[in-house]
């Protein structure tokens, strides 16, 4: 009988392990539900003191296991479909906006009071303070927020000279 037990218990732990390889959800139940029988089993034959040990062992044993699957669950296959990997700090346009403070451009399309504008020879999204601005006028770069380029009209023509 204690085969049968060591079988059902060292089984559902390896079935528990597989489930992080293999996606799917049939070999977590089965490994549950052997882990569930091989304690019934160790109760009904052993009685509650050997059927509680068991279960504390049991348990111990579980909760390592999820920590370790845990710990590297984004590597699985199914931790690859689920998680995103993405980085978004690491975005070049991101980068690239910082360094457009003070700078100078014309706007490309109307801004009423958002529109794209040509700035350091490139085309950026841009937000005025409200302001309606029209295509092909001066514009300068007075706040930077991330991805949000704030800009104003240039008033004086002579100010306007792309950098």
């Amino acid at each position: 009988m204690i085969t049968l037990i060591v079988v059902l218990l060292v089984g559902g732990i390896l079935l528990l392990v597989m489930e992080n390889f293999i996606p799917g959800f049939m070999l977590g139940t089965l490994g549950l539900i052997s882990i569930l029988a091989g304690i019934f089993v160790t109760y009904f034959e052993y009685g509650f003191t050997f059927g509680t040990v068991m279960l504390g062992v049991i348990l111990v044993l579980t909760l390592a296991l999820l920590a370790v699957s845990m710990r590297n669950f984004q590597q699985t296959a199914t931790g690859k479909l689920l998680t995103n990997t993405s980085n978004v700090g690491s975005d070049s346009s991101y980068a690239v906006n910082q360094g457009l403070l003070g700078r100078s451009g014309v706007a490309l399309t109307q801004l009423r009071p958002a529109g794209s504008a040509i700035i350091n020879g490139k085309k950026v999204d841009v937000v005025t303070q409200g302001d309606l601005i029209s295509a092909n006028e001066p514009v300068e770069v007075i706040q930077v927020e991330g991805m949000r380029v704030v800009v104003r009209k240039v008033e004086d023509d002579t100010k306007y000279r792309p950098r």
